[in-house]
């Protein structure tokens, strides 16, 4: 993983074994990060203010897509395992990482060259909450353990680039993304309220599976148009990947 630079100016306050960094500014196709920090040997430590572009800094998502702007604290580090990321408070205008709409993050983690290690992570998107932590490999031969997911009460509508079949509701899920060929797989749990599908109105609970060209449904409860009833069988719906 890597961060480009247009120009980076800083004060410095020590020995080159070790110094403090008064003040740091620097640009990049990224835009504009300024703050202090310090030094050493083989780490740089820097604290401040962000201001960017996400679409810039595809390189520490693993190439997956992402546009919008980004506001807010942050602290990053840079050392021989990786880059070393911790936001606070960051506000989005108009963002979207795979087609999702971003409001705003918190959360630390490290993006290493094959993996991305989410510490901790509070994500409002599709105008619900989501919080996780994991592993999400970068590589298709990197092998990872996903991210653990919670997600609660998602404008189901906003998931379209997805391939989520789901014209609106409210969206919740429990489960696992991992990285697949094309575009992150999901499995876990989900429910939906007051949803609909094709005009049909939906509500109820399924266990999923996902990889970005199909959705799998076990264990269904659900009721269309207030009929309800019961599956324990896998079936499995297309879906059109649209980004």
């Amino acid at each position: 993983a890597s961060i480009p630079f247009d120009s980076l100016t800083a004060g410095f306050n020590g020995t080159l074994s070790g110094a403090a960094i008064d003040s740091i500014s620097a640009t990049g196709p990224w835009v504009h990060f300024s703050g202090a920090g310090a030094f050493s040997g083989d780490s740089i430590l820097a604290r401040g203010r962000f201001d960017g572009n996400l679409g810039a800094l595809q390189s520490l998502t693993g190439g997956i897509p992402a546009r919008g702007y980004a506001d807010g604290d942050v602290a990053v580090g840079v050392e021989p395992r990786g880059i070393f990321v911790q936001a606070n408070d960051l506000r989005m205008e108009g963002a979207a990482v795979d087609g999702v709409p971003l409001q705003s993050a918190d959360g630390t983690l490290l993006v290493g060259n094959d993996a991305v290690h989410v510490y901790s992570a509070h994500v409002v998107a599709a105008g619900g909450d989501i919080v996780a932590a994991g592993t999400f490999g970068l590589g298709r031969a990197t092998p990872s353990g996903g991210v653990s997911v919670v997600a609660d009460d998602l404008d189901a509508a906003s998931l379209h680039s997805l391939g989520l079949p789901i014209e609106s509701g409210r969206l919740s899920l429990n489960g696992t993304i991992s990285r697949g060929a094309a575009t992150p797989t999901f499995d876990g749990v989900a429910s939906l309220a007051d949803g609909s599908i094709q005009g049909y109105g939906v509500n109820g609970s399924a266990a999923i599976t996902f990889d970005g060209s199909s959705v799998g449904f076990e264990h269904v409860v659900a009721g269309m148009d207030g009929i309800y009833r019961s599956e324990e069988h896998t079936s499995e719906l297309q879906s059109h990947h649209d980004l």
